[in-house]
C-alpha cells in the first residue's frame, strides 16, 4: 500500500504515544477525490505526525468511521494505523470491499470444491 500526503484540509500533530487518540473518536471522511477512487485499489493517506511512537495505533471499528460524505466511499472499509518512522506517522487506510458478485462467486466455487472432495473421499 502506498502512502499519499493529503493536499488540503486538517492535518493533526500529536504530542504523545498511540494512546492520545480517544477510542471513541469518530473519523468523518468527506470529499470528491480527483481522480476518482478506484474500487480495486487500496489507499493510505498520512493524516498526522506525532512526537511519540505511533506504531501501536490500530483503529479498525467501523463505528468510528463516517465516510457517507466521500464520493465512492461505500466501496471501502477504513482503518487508522501508525508507525515509528521519524516522529511517528498516522495513516488513514482505505481497503476495497469485494463486490457481492465476487463474494458469491467465491462461495459457489468453495461449495463446488467441497462437494467434489466429498465425492472423491466417498469413492476412495
Amino acid at each position: 500500500m502506498g502512502s499519499t500526503t493529503p493536499n488540503s484540509h486538517s492535518f493533526l500533530n500529536l504530542t504523545g504515544g498511540a494512546g492520545t487518540i480517544d477510542p471513541g473518536t469518530k473519523f468523518v471522511i468527506s470529499g470528491t477525490p480527483t481522480p476518482a477512487l478506484d474500487t480495486a485499489t487500496s489507499y493510505s493517506y498520512r493524516i498526522a505526525t506525532g512526537t511519540g511512537d505511533q506504531s501501536l495505533l490500530s483503529i479498525t471499528s467501523s463505528t468510528q468511521f463516517d465516510a457517507s460524505g466521500l464520493t465512492g466511499g461505500a466501496a471501502f472499509t477504513y482503518s487508522v494505523t501508525g508507525d515509528n518512522v521519524g516522529p511517528g506517522n498516522v495513516y488513514l487506510n482505505l481497503t476495497p470491499v469485494p463486490e457481492p458478485a465476487t463474494v458469491l462467486g467465491l462461495a459457489a466455487a468453495g461449495l463446488s470444491l467441497a462437494g467434489w472432495v466429498r465425492r472423491v473421499r466417498r469413492h476412495a
